[in-house]
């Protein structure tokens, strides 16, 4: 966690007028009480007096700050109970619209996050995001806005890209809206994340032209603002851009970029696809299981201690398809059921057919028949 989040986070364990301390699961503990000064008697203690205006301000920011640092080491649940709490204190206070937008725009964020890890319900999660932008654009604060259709688009694209029908129109639509307001109010963080999710849909639409646009636009971005953990995302996709067109060598340079940014930003969120990446075209460029696994077992136990069931599945297939190939078929069989498993409960219907793609390969050696569920 970098210096300034770390002074957030104390600072909203004093201050915040909420039941737990962010990030935790116990009490706040109130400030310690000032003696009088002599002569003069103790005032009755009386409710602690709410925040208004830029106290205020500065104490819900500080809030979505320690927030998108929970999310980034993968606390996304503490994440989600910090910002549910400052959005009900925001209603019940009557806050400042913009004030209470941002903060509904964040909690649509986290229920993306958790549609995708949990619940697949990204109705949730697009309705909060629609009453924020709707609170935004009313009160005419286009960063607020952006940032609610910048997470509109983003729930539109995990949606399609986990059902597999490659209908990314409601997500394009959102992000050119996104970016336009960005691009006006001259926020450079914020073109960068909306160029890059214009790539993402650009890539997964076949258009490797303009993905290949859109990532170098984000990543000279990044680096001018040295935004590590946006490099680190266009790296990876620049690897997979390489890898698509079987240019391995290059694919691996930038996959190993990116992982480096990610241990550099400390974004453990980050880490599984990233240390995937790696092995996985280490393993198909060399064929060195040696080398590989390092990398796919790391992964697997990030996935796993973050929940993260989408990428426990993908890893998974990629350990069995290593297992088949030097001839162990029932540990080869044992990774590709719990990838279907994982797969299945993720709602991951990609990852559900490229498993069941290996399985196939495999033949009858342990792997459940076809169309058939794992034990």
């Amino acid at each position: 966690m970098s210096v300034r989040r770390a002074w957030r986070r104390g600072v909203l364990a004093a201050a915040l007028p909420l039941g737990l301390a962010p990030g935790c699961g116990g009490s706040s503990p109130a400030p310690p009480a000032q003696p009088s000064a002599p002569g003069e008697s103790e005032a009755p203690a009386g409710p602690a007096e709410r925040p208004r205006g830029s106290a205020r301000q500065r104490l819900v920011e500080a809030a979505l700050d320690v927030s998108e640092a929970d999310e980034d080491q993968g606390r996304w649940e503490a994440a989600l109970a910090l910002v549910d709490a400052v959005a009900a204190e925001l209603r019940a206070a009557d806050a400042e619209p913009a004030l209470l937008a941002r903060a509904l725009a964040r909690r649509g964020s986290l229920l993306v996050v958790k549609a995708r890890r949990v619940t697949g319900d990204y109705a949730a999660a697009l309705a909060a995001l629609d009453e924020a932008r709707a609170i935004a654009e009313k009160a005419g604060d286009r960063r607020a806005t952006a940032a609610a259709l910048e997470d509109i688009g983003l729930a539109h694209y995990i949606r399609r890209a986990s059902s597999g029908d490659g209908d990314y129109a409601e997500a394009r639509r959102a992000f050119e809206r996104a970016l336009a307001l960005r691009e006006k109010a001259g926020d450079k963080d914020g073109t960068a994340e909306t160029l890059f999710h214009l790539g993402l849909v650009a890539e997964v639409s076949g258009n490797r032209k303009e993905a290949w646009d859109r990532y170098h636009a984000s990543i000279a971005i990044a680096e001018r603002t040295r935004d590590r953990q946006r490099a680190a995302a266009v790296r990876r996709h620049f690897g997979s851009l390489y890898e698509s067109s079987n240019e391995l060598e290059k694919a691996l340079r930038e996959y190993e970029k990116s992982l480096a940014l990610v241990r550099e930003a400390k974004q453990r969120s980050a880490l599984a696809p990233a240390l995937a990446a790696v092995g996985d075209t280490l393993y198909a460029l060399r064929r060195d299981a040696a080398k590989a696994l390092p990398y796919l077992n790391e992964a697997l136990a990030v996935a796993n201690e973050l929940g993260d069931k989408a990428h426990v599945a993908s890893v998974r297939r990629s350990l069995g398809d290593i297992a088949r190939d030097k001839g162990d078929a029932q540990a080869a069989a044992e990774h590709y059921r719990a990838a279907l498993a994982a797969a299945e409960a993720a709602r991951e219907r990609g990852v559900v057919a490229s498993v069941r793609a290996s399985m196939k390969k495999l033949g009858g050696k342990g792997a459940p028949a076809e169309g058939g569920r794992a034990p």
